[in-house]
């Protein structure tokens, strides 16, 4: 069987006597396996299986912190503490950098530009907040726009030469680059300098790392790790991915979630065929599918399937709708059969007394005469056509019967269930 490469928890928590989680488990090798594990999940709330299994919690944010206070200090025009607390900051995102750190880094730029440029430092405060915009920021804090507007509209006008980075990691991991999934199948282009890379996949610790851009590109190799309590989970849900129903539930109470999306990925021809089924406790377990290609966004494509498993499908139907079109079958079909059958018996009864006609008067004539060659073939016509119509009579009178008991009983099922009589 193939290695299960995607795996996710999401839940909705209230508090800790009421909360309720979905686990994803996404089976399959391929490229999208992750992203769509991530897409789903993103949808239904924020518990993460990796947090499950070894009980860390997330580290402190000190690099947050220190530009919360950098901010402050740039309202308050205190220059030299903005310079330290964005040094504090600088630091504690490239010694441990996370996701959503890209656009923090560049916050840090901006504000460092600002700074030099009250200090005069045009050329520094330039190539600072180039390092802002190559990380993807689009614009300006609101409080840095009189101090930076004209370099930052300088900057924008410069040409973008952009050069390719080759990213590698493991197959169904997802890529990351400067905050955003990276869903393409093709290598990444960029601006020359420092960029957040990373690649996540459920159940395993992702991977963060900057990596700096010269003019002739760059390269780099990640690898997420999963952690020694994945694999007894694993080897449980690789067995209920198989449609195990007993091995579902084990997993589910294994883990203290509610719900268990099972999802198969498969690629067929050019694009992938995205199979989810839930299992719960408190109802049937339900099914969604979807299509797409690859390097497709997957958002949509997730919330087609999040809603089809998570939606309730109902059908309301109330007594007064009992006078629309179809809501009882017709007895049409089977008066027909009936009328059919009926008349066939008629024509059989009247071929049948012609028939006895013709015998007695076959049997009355001479043996001589030259009429007895015509009375038997009108009666052996005759004969013929009353058998036949018997035949007829009798299965298509027995079909009328059958459909009109049949119609019958489906319409008195509609009666009871929408509480009309009729």
């Amino acid at each position: 069987m193939r290695q299960i490469l995607g795996l996710w928890v999401c839940g909705l928590i209230s508090i800790p006597a009421q909360s309720a989680s979905t686990l994803v488990w996404v089976e399959s090798q391929e490229a999208g396996s992750a992203a769509l594990a991530e897409e789903i999940q993103a949808l239904a709330g924020p518990t993460e299986l990796l947090r499950i299994l070894t009980g860390r919690q997330a580290a402190s944010d000190l690099g947050g912190q220190a530009l919360n206070a950098a901010r402050l200090a740039w309202r308050q025009v205190r220059l030299d503490t903005v310079t330290a607390t964005l040094d504090q900051a600088e630091g504690a995102f490239l010694s441990q950098p996370r996701r959503g750190d890209a656009l923090r880094l560049a916050e840090v730029y901006s504000y460092r530009a600002a700074t030099q440029m009250m200090n005069f430092q045009t050329k520094e405060a330039r190539n600072t907040l180039r390092g802002a915009a190559v990380l993807g920021q689009k614009s300006l804090p609101s409080d840095l726009i009189n101090t930076l507007s004209d370099i930052w509209n300088q900057l924008a006008a410069l040409p973008q030469l952009k050069v390719e980075i080759s990213l590698r990691t493991a197959p169904g991991a997802r890529l990351w680059l400067n905050g955003k999934p990276w869903d393409q199948t093709t290598s990444p282009r960029v601006l020359p300098g420092r960029h957040l890379i990373g690649t996540t996949q459920p159940g395993h610790h992702p991977v963060w790392q900057w990596l700096d851009v010269g003019e002739s590109g760059g390269r780099a190799v990640l690898l997420p790790q999963a952690p020694s309590q994945l694999a007894p989970v694993s080897s449980q849900l690789r067995a209920a991915a198989a449609g195990n129903r007993g091995a579902a539930d084990a997993a589910r109470r294994t883990l203290g979630v509610d719900g268990l999306v099972l999802c198969t990925l498969k690629l067929v021809v050019s694009r992938y065929d995205a199979r989810c089924s839930l299992y719960s406790a408190a109802v049937q377990p339900s099914t969604a599918v979807a299509s797409f290609l690859p390097g497709e966004p997957l958002a949509a494509h997730a919330a087609r399937i999040w809603q089809g498993l998570s939606t309730a499908q109902t059908l309301t139907i109330r007594p007064g709708d009992l006078s629309g079109p179809g809501a009882h079958k017709s007895n049409t079909l089977a008066w027909s059969g009936i009328i059919i059958g009926s008349s066939s018996l008629l024509i059989s009864g009247w071929a049948t007394l012609q028939t006895r006609a013709l015998h007695q008067e076959f049997r009355s004539t001479a043996q001589n005469n030259l009429e007895l060659a015509t009375l038997q073939k009108e009666g052996e016509k005759h004969a013929l056509i009353a058998d036949a119509s018997l035949g007829l009579g009798l299965v298509f009178n027995a079909i009328g019967t059958y459909l009109l008991l049949r119609t019958a009983k489906q319409n008195r099922a509609v009666d009871a269930l929408t509480g009309a009589s009729r």
